[in-house]
């Protein structure tokens, strides 16, 4: 699915498998594009595919975005035990980012 599609609207519970072909640019627009199958309803585990071809500028490109994400999250996981703010814990999607693609 492109990444752009993913990001509009729609409601895919019956999926539990997602295949992105495409580079992922923004971290934004992939978790909204896996949030189309991580829905209220979803009851099996999800699966996110991500081809990346070794040594190419796609791989490099994931790199970037991933350092990105991580950064952000380390920062407000930082700012969360400074303040004593608890995360909500609505869905799994940071595991699911997280995971290795």
């Amino acid at each position: 699915m492109p990444l752009r599609m993913g990001a509009n609207g729609l409601n895919l519970t019956q999926a539990n498998h997602i295949v992105f072909m495409e580079p992922i640019t923004e971290m934004s627009v992939f978790a909204q594009a896996v949030g189309r199958i991580d829905r209220i309803g979803q009851r099996r585990a999800i699966t996110v595919h991500n081809f990346v071809v070794k040594g190419s500028i796609e791989e490099e490109i994931y790199g970037i975005v991933n350092r990105g994400y991580e950064q952000s999250k380390w920062t407000l996981n930082t700012l969360r035990e400074v303040f004593g703010i608890q995360p909500r814990n609505l869905t799994e999607t940071d595991d699911i980012l997280l995971a290795e693609l």
